[in-house]
């Protein structure tokens, strides 16, 4: 079955654009248990290993665009892509399972692994964490047990927006965000090709570990580095230019303070509030929240690596 068309096939209809709003701490719990749709099952990964297939364009009135094609579900027949004709498919199942492949090859300790799965753009946007809690380190800090974990992040992509790619992070405990490190060790293995790479990947893997354990190092020190309120309010205005948006961080930055002290530490927390929380309604009841995420990390990485930030030290 052909997919018709009647408007611009470069536009995607179930893409609804973000804007920005002031984050409701009210419902923010409820929002993200609605939007971030994390499945911890037995086998997590099964739910986005739904079947797709290429299918032909042509317009209403009968036209084959050579051009282009659509990636369809074939669990629900609805297309979640309008990709080139160069566009190669491998299909989740392959690029995920080669991954965990590689994972298990490398020298990264895996008892207990978690791993969660979300999905955005109706399915064509997948995002994995696999977290493992034998890398979990206490930050020294005035919050009671403020661990943290390594996470290393998959996503892949049906329309064409992003390569299949991986990164690590951390996630805080405290308050579950996403730990943007600066120098983030990151691995696109660009366009798609039928395999994944295993024996690079594990290389890489064994790197990101290693990486994330220099990145907690810096952490520590941050709850030793004193911030006033101009420096981070000089840091919060390299994160985003809407004045609304950066009250908002501002605000944050203040609720941190009353637990974490004016630090550095206190500012990193509020900058990946941000990223992992921050998002308006029509954002969260579009599903597409983990897309957002992405987004606001990009953000909070320019602000980390800004010569600002890098200026705020011990005195």
């Amino acid at each position: 079955m052909n997919n018709v068309i009647t408007g611009s096939f470069g536009q995607q209809s179930n893409t609804i654009p973000a804007i920005e709003s002031p984050y409701n701490e009210a419902s923010d719990l409820l929002h993200d248990a609605i939007a971030n749709q994390f499945k911890e099952d037995k086998n997590p990964l099964e739910s986005i290993f739904f079947p797709v297939k290429e299918q032909k364009l042509v317009t209403a009135e009968g036209v084959e665009i050579d051009s282009h094609k659509s990636i369809v579900r074939l669990d629900n027949n609805e297309s979640i892509g309008i990709v080139g004709t160069d566009y190669k498919l491998v299909e989740n199942e392959v690029l995920y399972s080669e991954f965990q492949e590689a994972i298990a090859k490398s020298d990264i300790k895996t008892d207990g692994m978690i791993t969660k799965v979300n999905t955005s753009h109706n399915g064509a946007r997948s995002y994995v964490d696999f977290i493992f809690p034998e890398y979990s380190t206490v930050v020294d800090s005035p919050v009671l047990n403020d661990t943290m974990r390594l996470k290393i992040t998959v996503r892949n992509s049906y329309n064409g927006s992003s390569p299949f790619h991986s990164e690590v992070s951390a996630d805080r405990l405290v308050c579950l965000n996403g730990m943007v490190i600066a120098d983030r060790f990151a691995t696109s293995y660009g366009k798609h090709t039928k395999h994944l790479d295993i024996k690079y990947a594990a290389d890489k893997l064994r790197i990101a570990a290693e990486n994330y354990q220099q990145n907690v190092a810096k952490w520590q020190e941050y709850s030793k580095i004193n911030v006033d309120l101009d420096q981070a309010i000089a840091i919060i205005e390299k994160v985003n230019k809407s004045e609304k948006v950066q009250a908002e961080i501002l605000k944050q930055f203040r609720i941190e303070t009353k637990s974490l002290g004016f630090t550095k530490w206190a500012l990193f927390n509020a900058l990946t509030f941000y990223s992992s929380h921050m998002h308006s309604t029509r954002t969260r009841s579009s599903f597409n929240v983990p897309s957002a995420i992405v987004n606001k990390e990009k953000e909070v990485r320019t602000a980390i690596n800004s010569k600002q930030w890098e200026a705020l030290q011990v005195a």
